[in-house]
């Protein structure tokens, strides 16, 4: 059986490119934002006001999405350009969101599947530090340690929110050899639809760019790994988003505590 894929909005009113097309021949039913709908399946890009999505809240949505494909491989889905007709998103804003696709996914567009980077090892560990965090005697344990937790013939590092801890752990990986695979925030890329722009040096950025890296990142990871402060909104905002990505875990490294690995808490798991 072929299941279309829409995007939607968080209201569940299909009007309009993919989302009418999914209302109107494949069973999408209105009111209903998320999940499997007659034959097709709808993922939000849009908000209940019809705004964007940031890409960190486009992303848990995709990663179900991802999971429901992976637990269903005798269907196959059909996917178009999600969020990028109506939430006018640029393809590669979006695209890299899908990493890990099963078979059963097939991708309308060649070019935004061409945009969905390849993964390299089984274990991705993303890194992220708050700025603060400055216990280097801690640090250097938990890279140690780290030998014994994974495999690392088969394990790449994904820095980013890279304070000291970050900056350590990308020094350790070169030293012991390990594929590093890094997202770099756009600054300029002024085009996405909630993009916080802002004057730097009299050029305009994207202040917002950092939030759309560590989505990125978060897409390609398989596990995180955080060192905090307890002082930055930006780390809390990480973690949260981190719950509802299905990583395969979570582990935490507080300036004061003792390291604390826990399973990720997945919200989206309603389909």
């Amino acid at each position: 059986m072929s299941i279309f894929v829409f995007g939607s909005n968080e209201n569940g009113r299909h009007v309009g490119g993919s989302a009418q097309r999914a209302r109107e021949s494949y069973g999408a039913v209105d009111g209903q934002a998320y999940g499997r709908q007659g034959d097709s399946f709808g993922i939000p890009t849009r908000d209940k006001r019809s705004g964007s999505l940031s890409v960190s809240k486009v992303l848990p949505y995709v990663r179900g999405f991802l999971e429901y494909a992976k637990s269903n491989p005798n269907e196959t889905f059909e996917v178009p350009n999600i969020g990028c007709g109506q939430a006018k998103y640029p393809t590669d804003f979006i695209a890299p969101l899908f990493v890990g696709y099963t078979p059963n996914v097939k991708f309308i567009d060649q070019e935004f599947q061409s945009l969905i980077p390849p993964t390299v090892a089984k274990t991705r560990l993303m890194v992220a530090s708050s700025k603060e965090f400055g216990d280097h005697e801690k640090l250097w344990s938990i890279a140690e340690k780290l030998t014994h937790l994974y495999d690392l013939k088969d394990f790449e590092l994904v820095p980013a929110m890279e304070g000291l801890g970050g900056r350590l752990m990308s020094g350790w990986a070169k030293k012991k050899n390990i594929p590093i695979h890094t997202f770099k925030p756009q600054w300029t890329r002024t085009d996405s639809p909630t993009a916080s722009k802002k004057v730097s040096n009299g050029n305009e950025i994207n202040a917002a760019a950092i939030y759309d890296k560590n989505a990125w990142s978060l897409a390609y990871a398989t596990d995180l790994l955080v060192f905090d402060d307890y002082a930055s909104k930006e780390v809390k905002g990480l973690i949260a988003t981190a719950g509802q990505s299905f990583l395969n875990s979570i582990l935490y490294i507080g300036s004061s505590e003792q390291t604390q690995q826990s399973r990720s808490i997945n919200q989206n798991t309603s389909y």
